[in-house]
């Protein structure tokens, strides 16, 4: 094949034309695309206030376990801690025994965190004071423990 037999064969140009049912289909995508409503935008005026204030939570949390760290109580509230913890196994091990473990487990840790919040929310900056409220009530608790038996 010449090149110029080749040049007359693509010169010529054929005229493509889609099926009826293509172009139907096509049409019918275009028509339902557009009757179809734009997505429904992110709200975001209402996320932004719980933005803010987790931000700002984030951000307190940060500057008061900074200040907490220069602190030299942490040895302390460490000891003091022990001694909690001391004070409580003899208790968890009778509840075991009794077969209410598990349930007073749940209620010492409810009243830890109840008493954090409460902590936390009167703005408290002294890291052991939770621990003395808690060690406080574990003792009384361990003294009428003893007494009852």
């Amino acid at each position: 094949m010449r090149q110029h037999e080749l040049d007359h064969i693509l010169s010529r140009e054929k005229e493509i034309v889609p099926s009826a049912k293509f172009t139907a289909s096509v049409m019918n995508a275009i028509r339902s695309e557009a009757a179809t409503p734009p997505p429904i935008s992110f709200p975001w005026v209402r996320a932004l206030p719980g933005l803010v204030v987790g931000a700002g939570a984030l951000l307190w949390i940060v500057v008061q376990s900074a200040e907490l760290r220069g602190e030299p109580q942490a040895t302390a509230s460490a000891s003091l801690f022990q001694s909690w913890l001391d004070r409580l196994t003899p208790i968890l091990t009778s509840a075991e025994s009794a077969g209410i473990g598990w349930v007073l487990l749940s209620l010492i840790l409810t009243f830890a965190c109840w008493e954090l919040t409460r902590l936390l929310l009167e703005g408290a900056h002294n890291s052991s004071t939770i621990l003395q409220s808690i060690s406080a009530a574990v003792t009384n608790f361990a003294d009428r423990e003893r007494n009852e038996d």
